[in-house]
């Protein structure tokens, strides 16, 4: 490995190798033969001299009026570098739990608006895992429902995402089950008294899905990135499913394209 690769690899760059190689070679010097050596402008050297002499590649030497500068010893530099390492290494293990810490903290979006409902439904068009929701149609803004339907959808099923729906047992509820293999999806109806849903709700993969467009309400969607959480409620969710099979209508079964 040359010289200056050496360097580089510790950390500075190619004009702090050159004056740090040429300090080594020549011993202290003003900056003017520095400049003459290197081929770097003083103006350029006085910007990059404080760094160096932060670094502690470099110290800076008073005779008189004249100021020197002088590289520190390989064997300083090597001591310094080692020091380091060993401070790194002794601390590893906190660094390593802060950054396992980046798979535990959930990672949380707002959207706000049509157009961020928009949004938010679509992105649960980036996965073909199941869509696991409690949804309850009566309540859906009219253009949000209107865009689902239009949209949405149509795009959902050409996607082949299937939706596993637990919905209360509404006349608009049995409209939307009629649909179940246009809409590719599997809908099983509690009575409305047993629905106490106040939003919709939809699991899919490591997320969570979170929506409130009431009519006349604001239209809000909040995605909840997690796979401790989508796995948690992925869970109560299947026993509400299990639960809603002894309300005595038979799941709609038939969700082929």
């Amino acid at each position: 490995m040359e010289t200056k690769e050496l360097l580089e690899n510790l950390g500075l760059d190619e004009r702090e190798s050159e004056i740090y190689l040429a300090l080594l070679e020549l011993g202290p010097q003003l900056p003017q033969y520095i400049a003459r050596n290197t081929g770097i402008k003083r103006t350029t050297l006085y910007e990059i001299f404080p760094e160096m002499i932060k670094k502690g590649l470099i110290v800076e030497i008073a005779q008189g009026k004249r100021r020197l500068f002088q590289a520190v010893s390989p064997d300083k530099l090597f001591n310094d570098y080692e020091r380091k390492y060993k401070e790194i290494k002794a601390n590893i293990t906190d660094l390593t739990a802060i950054y396992r810490l980046q798979g535990l903290r959930p990672k949380i979006e707002v959207y706000e608006g049509f157009d961020g409902m928009k949004k938010f439904y679509n992105y649960t068009l980036e996965s073909k895992e199941v869509c696991k929701c409690f949804v309850q149609p009566a309540k859906y803004n009219p253009r949000v429902l209107d865009w689902l339907v239009k949209e949405y959808v149509p795009a959902r099923v050409k996607r082949g995402v299937l939706v596993k729906a637990i919905m209360p047992d509404d006349d608009l509820s049995e409209y939307y089950m009629g649909f179940r293999k246009e809409h590719l999806r599997i809908g099983r109806k509690v009575p409305i008294s047993k629905f106490h849903f106040k939003i919709e709700g939809m699991i899919q993969g490591n997320r969570v899905y979170f929506a409130n467009y009431e009519k006349g309400g604001p239209q809000i969607g909040i995605i909840i990135e997690s796979k401790q959480i989508a796995d948690t409620l992925s869970a109560l969710w299947d026993l509400a499913w299990e639960g809603a099979q002894g309300y005595g209508k038979k799941d709609q079964q038939n969700h082929s394209c």
